[in-house]
């Protein structure tokens, strides 16, 4: 049979377990909640104080119906013939 010196002994090592666990738990934070880093959100991103999300990519180039001519721009339009 333990003694109370083995029970106090198994339950400190037990709390000493779950601390080790909650260490190493995420503790990154979701979108609208407090952050101080961008380390402390899941997005990567902390801007005015909150976590928020990434921003739409954009790879520089627009669609052509958005694209339009200036209309300080020479273009002249040629039909396939080269003509």
């Amino acid at each position: 049979m333990m003694g109370s010196s083995g029970v106090v002994a198994r339950g400190a090592f037990v709390v000493m377990v779950l601390t080790l666990a909650a260490a190493c738990a995420e503790l990154r934070r979701s979108l609208g909640e407090e952050c101080l880093k961008d380390d402390d959100c899941l997005s990567g991103i902390c801007s005015q104080l909150q976590c928020v999300a990434a921003p739409p990519m954009l790879d520089g180039s627009l669609p052509f119906r958005e694209a339009g001519l200036d209309a300080g721009t020479d273009v002249v339009m040629s039909d396939a013939t080269g003509e």
